[in-house]
């Protein structure tokens, strides 16, 4: 420390500077004030960017959605990089547009940044484009069974669909399927309520005993009910797929409101008060 005096009189006046230890730490809490206001900006910039690729992806405006999306992917953003993937597989599905390869490297590079949605969708098109991608299949079985283990819904979807129709094993294991199919559901992802409506309607059409039908018809009827209550959502085809007089079957309407309020209770007791009092298939 160096000080500096001056007499004035009897009078003596020290200056001292402080020491080089406090400009230091001054400019330290400067700079981490100004980085940590930089980063909260870029996350601003970057939610409001991945925002407007979700708007333009709702409406069918993949190129905008790209555009707003592939600079923050490039930049290691996984939820941007998951959404990247998201659209060209859609443009696959959708128009047939030869992405694959696209969506395939943006799910990737989201899960290796612990995207477990993108991960399951990475190992969910190796799985179904069996073909083309064999040499990779033992890989993306490990990493579906991981995004099912870890509770990603997406994941226990597809798992939940493999087991169901027998995919995965060679013969059907309903049990199992149903079971992570329901896993998923509860926490809302809308197309595990679907898919357990498509699978009891099928077993509706294929099981020759009358109660097992009935059975299944409830099954149908119950997911399509959650479906809407759950969701606000409500598949059309699929009711439309049963028979009049069973959609009208005032017994079986019962025993559906009863699979429903129960299934609620246990995984959406918030939702009971949305219980209609016409069900959505009695409008057809």
């Amino acid at each position: 420390m160096t000080a500096f005096s001056t007499n004035r009189g009897a009078h003596t006046r020290s200056f001292q500077h402080p020491p080089r230890t406090y400009w230091i730490r001054g400019t330290l809490i400067l700079a981490v004030s100004v980085l940590a206001a930089i980063s909260v900006l870029s996350f601003h910039v970057a939610a409001a960017d991945i925002d407007a690729g979700k708007r333009a992806m709702k409406v069918g405006k993949y190129q905008r959605a790209l555009e707003q999306l592939q600079p923050l992917a490039r930049r290691g953003d996984p939820e941007a990089q998951y959404l990247t993937g998201v659209v060209y597989h859609t443009r696959l599905l959708m128009h047939g547009h030869e992405t694959r390869a696209e969506a395939l490297h943006w799910f990737r590079k989201a899960a290796d940044n612990g995207h477990m949605t993108a991960q399951a969708e990475y190992a969910h098109m190796i799985l179904a484009y069996s073909d083309a991608f064999d040499t990779y299949k033992e890989e993306a079985h490990r990493l579906l069974i991981a995004a099912v283990d870890a509770g990603n819904p997406t994941a226990q979807h597809y798992r939940g669909v493999e087991l169901a129709a027998g995919y995965a094993t060679g013969f059907e294991d309903d049990k199992s399927g149903f079971a992570l199919l329901e896993r998923a559901a509860a926490q809302g992802h809308g197309p595990a309520f679907r898919a357990l409506a498509q699978f009891h309607y099928t077993a509706f059409k294929l099981k020759p005993s009358d109660d097992l039908k009935r059975d299944h018809a409830v099954g149908t009827m119950q997911w399509l009910l959650l479906e809407y209550i759950v969701l606000d959502r409500y598949t059309h085809w699929i009711a439309r797929l049963l028979p009049k007089k069973v959609l009208r079957d005032q017994l079986l309407r019962r025993q559906i409101l009863d699979r429903a309020k129960e299934w609620l209770q246990t995984n959406k007791p918030d939702k009971l008060n949305r219980i209609p009092a016409r069900m959505p298939w009695e409008t057809l």
